[in-house]
C-alpha cells in the first residue's frame, strides 16, 4: 500500500462554514473527499478550484450527459494511471455507468456504447494521452455527435480530470476509512478494475 504524502483536512476540522459545506458536498458527490480535503489546505485556491470544477462538470447549462463525463473520467484515470480516480465513483450516475465499465476500461470496445458515448471516451483517451496526436479527421468524427460548444466542454472536462490525476498521482492520494472504497491503494495504477454493484448499492 502506498502512503499518502499529505493529510487531508475534514469538514469537522475547519472553522469556515463555506469550506466545510463544500467538503461535505464533495463527499456526497463521489463518496469520498480525500482529494478535495488536501486541496482545501489552501482554502482560497480550493474555492476557486471547486467553482471551476462545478461549472465544467455540473454546469446547469451543460448539454453533455453526466454519465458520459463519468465514462470519460474513468478512461482518463486509466490512461494517466491514477489509482484514486480509478477507485472512486460519482454516486448519482454509478448505476448507469457500472454496466459499461468493462467496455471502457482496459481494451476499449464500443459494443455496448452509443456513438456519442464512444466518441467521448475515445476523446478522453486521446487527450488524456498526447493531445498533439488528435487528428483533424477525429475532430470531424466528434462533430457528428457534438456541437463545437460541446467539444469545448469536453476539452474543459478532460482538463479538470487531468488536473485531478496529476494532484492524486503526485501526492498519492488515498481514500478515507469512512466509506466503502478500498483503502489499500497503490501507485501507480497497475490495472483498472470495473466495479460490480451489489444489491445494496
Amino acid at each position: 500500500m502506498t502512503r499518502q504524502r499529505i493529510t487531508e483536512i475534514t469538514p469537522e476540522e475547519v472553522d469556515d462554514n463555506e469550506l466545510s459545506t463544500m467538503l461535505k458536498e464533495s463527499e456526497m458527490l463521489a463518496g469520498d473527499a480525500t482529494l478535495q480535503g488536501i486541496v482545501a489546505r489552501r482554502p482560497e485556491i480550493f474555492k476557486g478550484f471547486q467553482a471551476f470544477i462545478g461549472a465544467a462538470l455540473r454546469g446547469e447549462n451543460s448539454t453533455i450527459e453526466p454519465h458520459i463525463k463519468e465514462l470519460m473520467r474513468l478512461k482518463s484515470a486509466e490512461i494517466n494511471r491514477c489509482t484514486y480516480c480509478s477507485t472512486v465513483r460519482i454516486q448519482d450516475v454509478r448505476n448507469d455507468v457500472a454496466p459499461l465499465e468493462e467496455d471502457v476500461l482496459g481494451e476499449f470496445t464500443d459494443d455496448n456504447l452509443t456513438e456519442r458515448e464512444a466518441l467521448a471516451v475515445e476523446f478522453a483517451e486521446k487527450m488524456g494521452g498526447d493531445p498533439n496526436q488528435i487528428s483533424d479527421a477525429f475532430f470531424e468524427e466528434l462533430r457528428t455527435e457534438f456541437t463545437d460548444d460541446e467539444i469545448v466542454e469536453l476539452v474543459l472536462t478532460e482538463c479538470v480530470y487531468k488536473m485531478g490525476h496529476t494532484i492524486s498521482n503526485t501526492l498519492q492520494v488515498g481514500t478515507s476509512e469512512d466509506n466503502d472504497y478500498p483503502t489499500d491503494l497503490d501507485y501507480p495504477l497497475a490495472e483498472p478494475k470495473p466495479q460490480t454493484l451489489t444489491s445494496n448499492d
